[in-house]
């Protein structure tokens, strides 16, 4: 049983980690064996991830000033937090890929990002997303299409120029 102190202590603990988190995932992880649990705890630490279980009346009280619609349904019976401290996809990949391998053991309940509450369908969505690397390879391939085609189009000007005036200057050789 915790203190009244110790109590207090761990609600200002959940509101530091809810502030910081870019995406917070709530899952229940009461049926993983310890190896698939530690698996998973690594997996999540090396993505930056902290996976934490709380009492849910001291979520509940450490996330009541939010006024976040619909995330008290996500925090009843036996349930943990993982908050995504760098990206909130990252989280949401991990969790999915692993309700996939331990079907009925780890149940994915919801999430939260930017304020808005998901349901496990949202996360899903979320770790679909491709990683950030990947994304910022497609804009810049999206911006670098353009410069290219633009080079291309200047180069062939520039070659019908050369060709040009080669032509003219055998046309001059000839004649002289």
């Amino acid at each position: 049983m915790l203190t009244r102190q110790e109590k207090v202590e761990r609600v200002e603990e959940i509101r530091k980690l809810w502030d910081e988190a870019k995406g917070i995932i709530i899952i229940d992880s009461q049926r993983l064996t310890a190896e698939p649990i530690t698996e998973l705890r690594r997996q999540c630490r090396e993505a930056g991830v902290t996976l934490k279980v709380y009492k849910n009346t001291l979520v509940k009280k450490a996330t009541e000033d939010l006024k976040l619609e619909g995330l008290d349904e996500y925090l009843t019976g036996p349930t943990t937090t993982a908050f995504a401290l760098d990206e909130a996809p990252s989280v949401a990949k991990i969790l999915s890929d692993f309700a996939k391998e331990y079907k009925k053991k780890l149940l994915i309940k919801g999430g939260v990002m930017e304020g808005k509450v998901f349901d496990k369908s949202g996360v899903v969505a979320l770790a679909s997303i491709p990683p950030r690397e990947v994304l910022l390879g497609m804009v810049a391939q999206a911006f670098n299409g353009p410069i290219v085609k633009f080079a291309r189009v200047l180069q062939a000007n520039i070659t019908g120029i050369a060709r040009v005036l080669n032509a003219v200057r055998e046309q001059k050789e000839k004649v002289a």
